[in-house]
């Protein structure tokens, strides 16, 4: 499902769950980035990662690598690039569920990983950019893949963009890419006057295995959207969006923010309708495939944020989610309501301190979770000597938590987690992590010890 996030729509992912094919690289990218650039020209960081895994007496032991490089400064030169590879190794091997994940389904215990790897060319002729090699783009779909995408110049208020190549997915072989698969899409948008701006979008996704469900061959699509924003007035925006496949409507979403800088307040209300259910799309358009049928459902939400003075801020909302048959509940298909009330201090008592406390009542209203459920979550972050050694710590509760690897799920998720960090060198830090998770099923520990140098 899709989810407003800053003001984004995005898919709905549940709490903490990363995708497996992603877990280095969208966990660790953010380090990668700004220090000393040496001949002007290059800036990155080279990770190392130690993790190890445990429960019920078993334990998975893994490494990884992950260099991210910046070429170029696109301030003020026209051709840029970015690459991000490393390995994963399975030290240990398969030590089977609920332990395993996606890289024991291949060959070698050490699996490549080429993430991306891209040149940006800016301001040439028509165009405003283009990209070539292994990209992102995430304005429409999330679509990952290996080819050319460019964004023209707008020309009263019009702008064209358009994209094609190779789906890219790393879950099904370590190349990331299978003979047969193809993409091609486009996008036009249209800013009329400042407060109103269009865009119709257009992909076409052809893949040979759909994801997990291998026996799925031969799986085409074409999804289509359109998305109106509207600044309505100086402190209250809005948008709405509807998506369709070829052959049946999916989704639309309304949303609105207001914001008050005098008060220090932020409202954000959204409605989401799933028109039709679906199944077995292409992987891009239905999450690795293992989530069963969507079926339809409605989901309302309002948060709001309120600061209070300068060292404290409430944050609150209200999630219902409903579902058309409530006997149809699955992964990404539960109905319940949600409330939450968040507390945040910052300096108090301590400088460098801050504080979060969050309460979480659920109420199940579906065939599997049907009752009422409490849960809490705290948390505390402390930096000493000038940020060079930060320390976190607090725990954390969630209704459910997915794990995208092996395709099960756990309620009633309770964990405890402790983070360290700190600067050996200008260039060099090190960072470790423990995680113990407590479900409604087993017990899991999590340990990890990371060294980043960044240059």
């Amino acid at each position: 499902m899709l989810v407003w996030f800053g003001g984004v729509l995005a898919k709905e992912v549940p709490a903490k769950a990363v995708p497996a094919q992603e877990t280095i690289a969208t966990v660790e990218k953010t380090s990668s980035t700004k220090t000393n650039k040496f001949f002007n020209l290059f800036s990155g960081s080279f990770l190392n990662r130690y993790r190890l895994r445990s429960t019920g007496g078993v334990s998975d032991h893994d490494a990884d690598t992950l260099l991210t490089l910046n070429i170029g400064d696109s301030s003020y030169q026209k051709v840029t690039g970015a690459l991000q590879t490393g390995y994963h190794f399975e030290l240990n091997g398969d030590q089977g569920a609920p332990l395993n994940s996606i890289y024991d389904t291949f060959d070698s215990r050490a699996v490549g990983r080429f993430y991306y790897g891209y040149a940006n060319i800016q301001k040439v002729g028509l165009f405003e950019q283009a990209r070539v090699g292994r990209q992102y783009k995430y304005d429409f779909e999330s679509l990952y893949f290996d080819g050319v995408s460019v964004e023209s110049n707008p020309y009263y208020g019009i702008r064209l963009s358009t994209y094609a190549g190779i789906p890219v997915h790393l879950f099904e072989n370590q190349f990331g890419w299978n003979e047969g698969d193809w993409l091609v899409g486009s996008a036009l948008s249209w800013t009329p006057i400042k407060q109103i701006r269009v865009r119709f979008d257009q992909v076409h996704l052809k893949d040979n295995a759909a994801a997990f469900r291998m026996s799925q061959a031969d799986q085409e699509d074409d999804l289509f959207g359109g998305t109106l924003w509207v600044d309505i007035l100086k402190n209250w925006d809005a948008a709405a969006r509807f998506t369709s496949f070829s052959d049946q409507t999916r989704d639309l979403t309304l949303e609105s923010k207001l914001r008050f800088a005098k008060q220090d307040l932020r409202i954000g209300m959204k409605v989401f309708r799933l028109l039709e259910g679906y199944d077995i799309r292409v992987p891009e358009l239905d999450t690795y495939s293992i989530a069963g049928t969507y079926k339809p459902f409605t989901e309302y939400a309002i948060n709001a944020t309120k600061g209070l003075g300068k060292h404290f801020f409430l944050d609150g909302g209200f999630n219902w989610r409903k579902l058309d048959d409530s006997q149809t509940a699955s992964a990404f298909n539960h109905g319940y309501k949600r409330g939450f009330l968040s507390v945040t201090s910052s300096d108090i008592p301590v400088k460098n301190l801050s504080l979060t406390a969050t309460g979480d009542y659920y109420h199940g209203e579906d065939n599997d979770l049907s009752d009422n459920y409490f849960g809490g979550s705290f948390s505390a972050l402390q930096s000493f000597f000038k940020k060079r050694l930060i320390l976190s710590g607090g725990t954390a509760y969630y209704l459910y938590r997915f794990n995208f690897a092996t395709g099960s799920e756990s309620n009633d998720v309770q964990t405890y987690f402790a983070k360290v960090e700190g600067k050996l060198t200008k260039e060099l830090k090190a960072k470790t992590s423990y995680e113990f998770e407590h479900n409604d099923i087993n017990s899991f520990h999590t340990f990890n010890l990371g060294l980043i140098w960044d240059f």
